[in-house]
């Protein structure tokens, strides 16, 4: 009688195991909703009319859709540093956008710090379908600190960005310090923030004349893939790492078939398409980068090893060109 019992435990066991999998919960979010209760974000009639308040309900593997709007929140504040609750490698965390409906998230304008997500510490989340907007108000110029819209930061994996838009960019849309296993796919826009006059790194100039990066990058086999971006004033994909004790070099990052174009008007010595400063074993496959008003459209520096580039669609500028100045070492990673 014993085997029998034993199965039926285990039989029960993986019951109970399977219904806890499949229990996720779909909340919802709306520009006309009301924070009342859990159990009414639940409901896409009774929505919830902020992402923080829908972040405190979620569990792993939980999905947040939101209705069309812009969503100005601060949510990288202490208490919501890693943002979404983390899902699992068979059941992500999820926040996307209604179908038909298009959803933009930015700073709010009182916003001391400069950041719309920060995730340290976040893994298996999907943002899909969002888009992002860097505007900020006048009375928020110079920024108190440097804004860059999306951050993933160290002990962050399985964090995947899609198919969303990108405008206004300030100091940059994207950083990443030693996040691994993360992707940028599907991403379109640029477009930078002009009323910015963010000083940064003893530079001399602008932080949006000189930076307005699309993304900085850093950290292990992560991935970039079928972008477009645009009217970006320097730096549009910046692969680098200035010391192990600030940051995971680029290893193992897969760039492949990005479309960047129309760039490097604000500083041409800082100008780069596709820049991959040092790491090991990156790959720069299959990208169209074009109309450069800079120096360099794909440079590959001295410190990078084992870099692949295959396929690319560009054309290089002169080998008389200066190459692209780097940022001083004493800039606080982003």
């Amino acid at each position: 009688m014993r085997k029998p019992i034993l199965s039926l435990l285990l039989f029960v066991a993986l019951f109970v195991l399977t219904g806890q999998a499949n229990s996720s919960s779909t909340y919802y979010l709306a520009k006309t909703g009301i924070n009342t209760t859990c159990a009414a974000a639940r409901s896409v009639t009774t929505p919830a009319a902020t992402m923080e308040f829908t972040m405190n309900c979620m569990v792993g593997s939980d999905t947040l859709v939101a209705r069309g709007g812009i969503y100005e929140e601060r949510l990288h504040k202490a208490g919501l540093n890693g943002m979404f609750p983390n899902g699992t490698a068979t059941a992500w965390t999820t926040f996307k956008a209604y179908p038909g409906e298009e959803v933009w998230v930015r700073t709010i304008n009182d916003d001391p710090w400069g950041a719309i997500f920060e995730f340290d510490g976040g893994s298996y989340i999907h943002i899909d379908g969002i888009n992002w907007d860097g505007y900020v108000s006048p009375t928020r110029i110079p920024f108190p600190e440097e804004y860059v819209m999306l951050k993933i930061n160290q002990n962050s994996h399985h964090i995947k960005v899609s198919n969303g838009k990108i405008k206004n960019l300030a100091d940059g849309w994207f950083s990443q310090n030693q996040g691994n296993d993360n992707e940028l796919s599907g991403m379109k826009g640029g477009g930078y923030y002009k009323g910015s006059t963010r000083l940064s790194g003893g530079t001399g100039c602008g932080q949006i004349t000189c930076w307005g990066y699309f993304a900085y990058w850093n950290g292990l086999r992560n991935k970039i893939i079928g972008n477009e971006v645009y009217d970006v004033p320097s730096y549009v994909l910046h692969l680098y790492c200035y010391g192990s004790a600030y940051c995971n070099f680029p290893t193992e990052t897969l760039v492949k078939d990005n479309n960047i174009h129309d760039y490097g008007f604000g500083d041409p010595v800082r100008a780069s398409g596709i820049l991959v400063h040092n790491g090991n074993a990156n790959q720069v496959i299959t990208n169209a980068v074009w109309n450069n008003k800079g120096y360099t459209t794909i440079w590959i520096g001295e410190a990078a090893t084992n870099t692949v580039v295959q396929g690319n669609t560009y054309v290089q500028p002169p080998a008389s060109a200066p190459k692209p100045l780097l940022p001083p070492s004493g800039l606080s990673v982003r």
